[in-house]
């Protein structure tokens, strides 16, 4: 299959490097959401973080990608703007897997994946909207999660805007070491600032999340 490039003009290139005929070739293996921990080597108890909602709150069988029944495309992207969270090398480069079709007469595509050197995340839709996140690592092991909320945000005086937060859950072996609820920019996917902050986290992995490509 000859490859097709594209270039998306701002700060962000697209280049089409591959149609994925189903889902779960993405994601070799089908057992890759377990967090639970290895009891030979369990983690620190003192970085257990304890709060109210109940958690791990997505599954295998939510997770859109390894559900969908079409053809889904892959882009490379680089985005040569660095996210406020991100702290890697820059230009950004990561793969992104979503549904085919983009422009006036296919509307917007969903976002299924995105595939970073060391982790993925998978993303859970209700029809059209973004429900949540699940991470994992190398392995296929779920080291994080979240759950997608919205609401009206003035910008002045009369002016409202979607507001977008994503409430995180990040684990070490099964064990919450992390939680948060972050502000995400409806624009451009990049994690703004986060609010009532618990525990430390291990890396960051929701610098830059769908948002109006």
């Amino acid at each position: 299959m000859s490859l097709e490039n594209l270039t998306k003009r701002l700060s962000k290139g697209l280049r089409n490097k591959a149609l994925i005929l189903t889902g779960a070739a993405i994601i070799a293996g089908s057992s890759i959401l377990s967090c639970k921990s290895d009891e030979r080597y369990p983690p620190d108890p003192k970085n257990r973080v304890n709060i109210d909602a109940p958690y791990p709150i997505w599954n295998l069988d939510q997770v859109d990608v390894l559900n969908t029944k079409q053809s889904l495309v892959m882009y490379s992207v680089t985005l040569n703007e660095r996210p406020p969270f991100y702290k890697g090398d820059m230009p950004l480069e990561y793969d992104r897997v979503e549904t085919p079709g983009r422009g006036y007469l296919y509307g917007s595509p969903k976002i299924l994946t995105q595939e970073f050197n060391d982790f993925k995340n998978l993303f859970v839709y209700n029809g059209p909207i973004l429900n949540g996140v699940v991470t994992i690592d190398k392995d296929r092991i779920m080291v994080a999660e979240g759950k997608f909320s919205y609401f009206a945000k003035e910008l002045e005086k009369g002016v409202h805007a979607q507001g977008i937060n994503l409430e995180e859950f990040h684990y070490d072996r099964g064990q919450l070491i992390f939680h948060c609820n972050s502000d995400i920019n409806p624009i451009d996917g990049y994690k703004l600032k986060e609010k009532n902050v618990q525990g430390k986290k291990q890396k960051e992995y929701y610098f830059i999340l769908p948002g109006d490509i």
